[in-house]
């Protein structure tokens, strides 16, 4: 039961990455001649960023509900479903999708396999586009990377994950990744290490469960002061409390 809980915090934690979208020619330079898809993309994106995942969905149907060939707004909103445990739905969407410049239809592709738990065929697929070089552009190649851990550790390869993660690290920042591998970390009962990558993301909103994690890694660890001061404030007393004994 402790294992199905972990896969399904690492299929989250992958639904909530991010990914560069970018406009497919010529129907999104048709549309951004008129201002309102620029509109919408903006607000669907700064919605996204912020958690709003309601607002952005919103715009996102009436966008393609006004333009339903706008392939760029199907994409953002696969993402946005496949976040919000709407992955059939995703699937799809994606499906009505003609092009596939980039790689993008792709990653979304990956990303509703994922979150579904299909982790073997989520690398699978990952792999075979790869190697054919189907994902372009830096980002995309990115966030591929950070799909194809998450996969990973899906699929019990947690070293392998792990390096892939601290590979992403290496290069940038990356929330996400960071919030992966921490629990990845946990997962294999690496909690001095967990709580170290874990810590830069206890202050942030958008990681609300980094805090609770990294202490759950430093009482592990062996430290239950540290894990406590790091709760208080955060929690109620008895709350932590509970979480001490465990």
């Amino acid at each position: 039961m402790k294992k199905i809980g972990l896969l399904c915090a690492l299929s989250l934690a992958c639904v909530v990455t991010g990914c560069v979208t970018q406009p497919q020619a010529p129907a999104a330079e048709k549309l951004q001649k008129t201002g309102v898809w620029d509109v919408n993309r903006s607000v669907m994106l700064a919605a996204e960023n912020s958690g709003n995942y309601e607002i952005a969905l919103k715009t996102g149907e009436e966008e393609l509900a006004a333009r339903p060939d706008n392939d760029e707004a199907k994409i953002i909103m696969a993402r946005l479903l496949s976040r919000t445990g709407q992955a059939q739905r995703a699937s799809s969407l994606i499906e009505t999708i003609k092009a596939d410049p980039h790689g993008l239809v792709l990653i979304e592709r990956v990303r509703c396999l994922i979150a579904m738990n299909q982790g073997t065929r989520a690398r699978e697929l990952i792999d075979e586009q790869e190697e054919m070089g189907r994902i372009h552009g830096k980002e995309n190649q990115f966030e591929a990377q950070k799909l194809l851990a998450v996969a990973l550790d899906l699929e019990g390869d947690n070293k392998q994950a792990q390096r892939f993660y601290e590979s992403l690290l290496s290069q940038r920042e990356d929330p996400a990744v960071r919030m992966n591998y921490g629990r990845s970390l946990i997962a294999t009962g690496n909690y001095s290490r967990a709580a170290e990558i874990l810590m830069p993301l206890v202050d942030s909103p958008k990681y609300p469960q980094a805090r609770i994690l990294a202490a759950g890694a430093i009482k592990k660890a062996g430290d239950k002061r540290q894990a406590r001061s790091l709760l208080e404030g955060y929690l109620p007393d008895k709350q932590i409390d509970g979480l001490m004994k465990k």
